[in-house]
């Protein structure tokens, strides 16, 4: 894994986070000095090209893009990924992919909180400096358990439940020497673990027995 400090041999860099409700997007002529912001509440697919532009940054001069490929909104996500497909060939571009709960337990360093998103089903995507990254149902849960503000829940939120900032301006400076990043050849949201079918068995339709 790389941290975002040796990134400086590749800038600019652009980081793109859309999984949360709120589009956020940072531009660091080097990845060692205060980037320059950019948020929309707009939909993804509208909120992203419209926090882009408005760093007026040019793509083509992008040499690495960093973004974070979960958990949270799957479409926010996919949407960030689909762009990044495009983008990263108009300069043969690098591009890293971060986890948002990792970034955000790692810019708080507390060992004993557990910083969760909603995986749907009564499972939570989990992280903690002491246990990593885990999917784990909602009665595995222990406290203290903190959610990143602005992610979208569907299950019934547990007790003892803090809703805590997440905003990448603040979390990123925090994080510059800790290894997060993992490079990312064809950017998507990150799977868990691989979805599994049922094969259908074909029959021939029979007469029901009466």
């Amino acid at each position: 894994m790389k941290r975002f400090s040796q990134l400086q041999s590749k800038s600019p860099v652009l980081v793109l986070d859309a999984t949360s409700a709120q589009v956020q997007v940072g531009l660091f002529l080097n990845p060692c000095t205060q980037g320059r912001y950019a948020y929309s509440n707009e939909e993804s697919g509208i909120g992203l090209f419209q926090a882009v532009q408005s760093l007026g940054c040019h793509l083509e001069d992008i040499k690495t893009f960093v973004y974070a490929n979960s958990p949270g909104s799957i479409l926010g996500i996919r949407t960030v990924a689909m762009a990044l497909r495009i983008w990263k060939t108009l300069s043969n571009s690098n591009v890293y992919a971060y986890n948002a709960l990792s970034l955000l337990a790692e810019a708080n360093p507390n060992s004993k909180v557990t910083y969760i998103a909603d995986a749907r089903r009564d499972m939570w995507h989990t992280y903690s400096q002491e246990s990593g990254y885990k999917r784990i149902p909602t009665d595995e849960l222990v406290a203290p358990l903190a959610l990143p503000e602005g992610f979208r829940t569907w299950s019934s939120l547990p007790s003892n439940l803090t809703v805590v900032p997440y905003c990448i301006e603040k979390l990123w400076p925090k994080v510059l020497d800790i290894p997060l990043l993992t490079e990312s050849e064809n950017p998507d949201a990150f799977l868990y673990e691989q979805p599994s079918y049922v094969t259908w068995e074909p029959q021939i339709h029979r007469k029901p027995v009466t």
